[in-house]
């Protein structure tokens, strides 16, 4: 099978390839069996997670990314 790609992403498809030490073939291989196995989750799984994101959240076991993200750009661009 062929499977043709737009010159952009066949450069990001090589750059990554070639970081990772693996063929251009290998690497698409890699990443669309694990597109493929995302896209294959029944929803009922999605929407499971999303919900014990939203209570560990709730409990406090995890922080709202708002306020992971004010406190990152506090620590890493404050003028020193």
């Amino acid at each position: 099978m062929a499977i043709v790609v737009m010159p952009n992403t066949e450069a990001r498809l090589v750059r990554h390839a070639t970081i990772q030490g693996v063929g251009i073939e290998v690497y698409t291989d890699r990443i669309l069996n694990a597109a493929l196995d995302w896209a294959e989750l029944p929803a009922e799984d999605e929407v499971a997670a999303i919900s014990e994101g939203m209570s560990a959240c709730k409990e406090g076991r995890l922080r709202p990314f708002a306020d992971f993200a004010s406190e990152h750009r506090a620590r890493y661009t404050a003028d020193r």
